[in-house]
């Protein structure tokens, strides 16, 4: 729901692009738990769904958000 309210937030003139990876990418992370639950684990042996979002989010400032 999170995804969504912020989806639906105005972007600060020509951050568009930047705002729209941020929240895709966080979609996508969102996806792929959903898919396989074990990937947000530390016993899912994979890499950390949010990675990109995270990455994105401090590339834009959003170093709380983008903490991981």
């Amino acid at each position: 729901g999170q995804i969504d309210g912020i989806r639906a937030l105005t972007p600060p003139e020509g951050d568009e692009d930047q705002v729209t990876a941020i929240v895709d990418a966080a979609q996508s992370g969102i996806d792929e738990v959903e898919q396989d639950p074990s990937a947000f684990t530390q016993q899912g042996g994979g890499s950390d769904p949010f990675a990109e979002a995270n990455r994105l989010a401090q590339d834009y400032g959003l170093t709380a958000c983008g903490g991981g």
